[in-house]
């Protein structure tokens, strides 16, 4: 059953300021409270705040100066629920209101002692006398993004930069690490990595609070919140693979790959194949590799396609992230602590565990130290 307190199809999918504010003059439903404007804000109130409401709840009543925002970005609603404090005063309470209030939205909202409802049929309302709390229903006002995903794809090298260096200069420094962490760099990296998408990222995480600037520095604010975003917006390569036999011994493999230079092709162990060089799982069989080609890999290292005894699997993967940060080690090419992390956290019960004993100390920090 539709519980949205609002007609989205009267305003589209992204409602303006005026469309909520008429949805408010005609009132609003949050049972168990219900909503009116009040056609008359005082003066004192009316001056700051873009509406005056009237909630009424099992026969209580309140007041509430209403900050009203088109958009439900992180930073906008922090901004909304601090102009909705300067607007209230005296018994008249403070309320954002947005066209999206995630569970943490709101929950961020109640910590700040901020009321705040959404046109999905989300709502925080704290009267002096009762509290109404709904959260769960679906996002009714998907918002655009300036890229498909800053989360998501080569995009993310960016994101994922701040986990390595959580700060700085500029935005020219950032990119220029991001480039520099990307196995064979030149070519596809630096044309999908340029300074626009390195902008556009930027901002995103600004407006999502993760990233904050200060003395015109680029620093990281909230690394759990981004490793969770990455989480969500990851995706595994797409590409062919092959499971099979080799006759050549792991070292060998690294060396022949190693011998093969670097004219193209690209290789990395990938992160769950990793997780024994981080401590966090034992090593796991057959050897799994990322590779940009994988039918020259195939020829290379001389693979047989079988499902007797296999002793490697190649996956195809071109994308630059799967080559990002990537670690040689011992002759070997290791996947990222990142990589790593996000791969064990979408697998199983055992995988699960190896990524929370490797999450504690990228949250910290110490991913470029593993």
């Amino acid at each position: 059953m539709d519980t949205s307190p609002f007609d989205i199809r009267r305003a589209g999918n992204r409602p303006t300021e005026q469309d909520m504010l008429e949805s408010l003059c005609q009132g609003l439903a949050y049972p168990p409270a219900a909503l009116r404007a009040l056609p008359a804000p005082p003066d004192a109130v009316k001056a700051r705040a873009d509406a005056l409401v009237e909630v009424t709840c099992n026969n209580r009543t309140g007041r509430f100066a209403v900050e009203i925002k088109a958009s439900s970005t992180p930073r906008v609603v922090e901004q909304a629920a601090w102009q909705a404090k300067a607007a209230s005063a005296g018994s008249t309470r403070p309320m954002v209101m947005a066209p999206y209030l995630s569970e943490k939205a709101l929950l961020r909202l109640r910590e700040s002692e901020v009321s705040g409802i959404d046109l999905s049929g989300n709502c925080v309302i704290l009267g002096s006398s009762f509290t109404v709390w709904r959260s769960g229903a679906p996002n009714r006002c998907p918002e655009s993004r300036p890229i498909m995903n800053p989360f998501s794809g080569d995009s993310s090298i960016i994101a994922r930069s701040f986990l390595l260096r959580p700060e700085y200069e500029t935005l020219g420094a950032l990119r220029e690490f991001a480039l520099s962490r990307v196995m064979l760099s030149q070519g596809p990296a630096a044309a999908s990595l340029t300074p626009g998408t390195a902008s556009k990222v930027v901002r995103t995480l600004e407006e999502e609070l993760i990233c904050a600037r200060r003395d015109g520095a680029i620093r990281l604010s909230n690394p759990r919140e981004l490793l969770d975003r990455l989480r969500k917006g990851y995706k595994a390569p797409a590409g062919p693979r092959l499971t099979g036999k080799t006759p050549l011994e792991p070292e060998a493999v690294w060396r022949r790959l190693a011998e093969a230079g670097p004219g193209g092709l690209r290789c990395a162990a990938t992160g769950t194949a990793s997780a024994g060089r981080y401590g966090v799982l034992s090593s796991t069989e057959p050897l799994a590799l990322y590779v940009s080609s994988l039918s020259a890999a195939a020829r290379l290292l001389q693979v047989a396609d079988t499902r007797t005894f296999p002793n490697i699997t190649l996956v195809e993967a071109r994308k630059n992230l799967f080559y990002f940060d990537t670690r040689p080690r011992g002759g070997a090419v290791w996947a990222s602590p990142i990589q790593t992390w996000l791969e064990l956290a979408q697998a199983g019960p055992r995988e699960q565990e190896g990524a929370r004993a490797l999450e504690q100390p990228i949250v910290e920090g110490r991913a470029a130290e593993l």
